[in-house]
């Protein structure tokens, strides 16, 4: 079983897929540097079966001093009590 984590940027139709465990640790990396104060609140999850759903907002100032703010969604499938897929969604405000 590999996990495999799906963002919402890239130049893939998915975003950018990060596959395998070490993948996944390095795209979660690369969120955390980019955007040091970051804090995901206004939180709900649903999990029925095999299957996962997590709705949130997505408050911080990236390393150029810019705020942002983002609503989102991820979209969990789980086997064995393993996470073995992540799939994100945004909805970044502008303005």
């Amino acid at each position: 079983m590999t996990p495999c984590s799906e963002s919402p940027r890239g130049p893939d139709p998915w975003g950018t897929r990060f596959d395998r465990k070490e993948r996944v640790r390095e795209g979660l990396a690369q969120r955390f540097a980019g955007l040091p104060q970051l804090h995901y609140g206004n939180d709900d999850h649903l999990v029925v079966g095999d299957r996962g759903a997590s709705e949130w907002t997505l408050t911080g100032t990236t390393t150029d001093g810019e705020r942002i703010e983002v609503r989102g969604c991820d979209l969990w499938t789980f086997r064995d009590g393993l996470i073995t897929r992540k799939d994100s969604f945004w909805k970044i405000r502008t303005g």
